[in-house]
């Protein structure tokens, strides 16, 4: 996902906080060291049980039909399943348009696209199609 190879999806990882006190740590070590951006080690959920974890993937797709990159044009198209208002758009452009420039609605083909993109900003990504979630 990092690499832009493939797009993002909720990455979730489903048990007892205690079974993944390792893997949070080495999280925080790579960040400390920044073999990983420090926002970036928050875009692994953690779910106590499955149905929180199954309740996290619905809400991620909630919305989100489709996300396609295109790296060559630094852009990414996210396909919606429902229509934004303009008070959902404003928002996003105002949340979002420092890290994500080239914010566009299409209320026809129901797809925002981002026409400049940092493909190093994933953690934005996630945040992005979080706030759509919840909206």
């Amino acid at each position: 996902i990092q690499t832009g190879k493939m797009p993002i999806h909720p990455l979730v990882a489903v048990g007892p906080a205690a079974a993944w006190r390792g893997l949070r740590l080495d999280l925080e070590v790579m960040a400390e060291r920044k073999t990983i951006s420090p926002p970036d080690a928050g875009i692994l959920h953690f779910a106590e049980t499955p149905e929180a974890a199954l309740a996290y993937v619905q809400n991620f797709y909630r919305r989100v039909e489709q996300i396609e990159y295109s790296k060559d044009r630094h852009s990414i198209d996210i396909r919606l399943r429902t229509d934004l208002s303009r008070g959902d758009l404003e928002k996003i452009e105002k949340d979002f348009s420092e890290e994500m420039g080239g914010l566009r609605w299409n209320p026809q083909t129901r797809v925002l696209s981002i026409s400049q993109f940092h493909f190093r900003s994933y953690t934005s990504l996630y945040n992005l199609v979080r706030a759509l979630s919840a909206g």
